[in-house]
């Protein structure tokens, strides 16, 4: 089965290649692979157990106070990342975060496979909670060892088309969407490029880290010659943290992108 599974799935990209078969009906068809983790995934269909009384029906009528005082009572959703995330119902989540969601709410406008918005409301000190649809499943990081070749290359179908997406809406500015903060869990310099800079601003700035700052570590001293980067006319529209954990797989095999905090305009070699 496994063999025929892979036969399949080189055939497939075969055909990608040249053309015969697009992206959306491999994807279509991955969907509909078992992912062997039924019984994973069994206990995400039951409603969380929670002391709150919280109405779906009412979520609109609800105060801003009223849906702080559920978040401090409601259950944590158990997640890896320390992310500020509880169960307001079965299929909703309510998460604090220090970002708007702009960048969320443009990845839901383009079509991409992400959690989507019922109610955003800001709060003192920067602060924002969002009410968003509560996916059930596992990021990619608890499954990824029990994971087939072929499910795997069906994920990363799923995952190029989702980024396609992205990258249809373009920028010749970098960073945020609304604040043009430069974020990244790989940057975690003090000094930054200045908000909005252009993207050869940008790129020149990490070509200054890499080839004047950190020329004499061990990864420099392997290369044979300086690596620089060419900087793009324009940015792309990047999520700009496609880890593991930001990667969720369904109970019906299908890929979500979450958490879009440090999303924005970015060169396309930062995805």
């Amino acid at each position: 089965s496994t063999e025929l599974n892979l036969h399949q799935g080189l055939n497939m990209a075969s055909n990608i290649t040249e053309g015969s078969v697009s992206t959306s009906t491999v994807c279509q068809e991955s969907i509909q692979f078992d992912l062997g983790l039924t019984h994973t995934f069994h206990h995400l269909r039951k409603p969380p157990s929670s002391d709150i009384s919280f109405k779906k029906m009412r979520l609109n009528e609800y105060t801003e106070d009223q849906l702080l005082d559920l978040w401090s009572k409601s259950s944590r959703v158990n997640d890896d990342e320390g992310r500020r995330i509880r169960t307001l119902s079965s299929d909703l989540v309510i998460k604090g975060t220090v970002d708007d969601d702009a960048a969320h709410r443009l990845a839901v406008s383009l079509g991409v496979r992400t959690p989507a918005i019922h109610r955003t409301f800001p709060m003192e000190g920067g602060w924002h909670f969002t009410v968003m649809q509560r996916i059930h499943g596992l990021t990619l990081n608890h499954i990824w060892t029990k994971l087939s070749l072929w499910q795997i290359f069906c994920l990363a179908l799923q995952l190029r088309e989702q980024l396609r997406k992205l990258s249809s809406v373009t920028s010749n500015t970098t960073g945020g969407l609304v604040t043009g903060r430069i974020q990244a869990t790989w940057l975690e310099a003090r000094w930054k490029p200045s908000p909005f800079a252009p993207p050869a601003t940008f790129v020149e700035y990490l070509n200054w880290w890499t080839l004047t700052c950190m020329v004499k570590t061990e990864i420099h001293r392997s290369l044979r010659e300086p690596f620089r980067l060419d900087a793009p006319s324009e940015n792309i529209f990047a999520h700009h943290d496609l880890a593991m954990h930001n990667l969720i797989v369904d109970i019906h095999g299908k890929l979500w992108l979450i958490d879009w905090g440090f999303s924005g305009f970015y060169p396309t070699f930062s995805e």
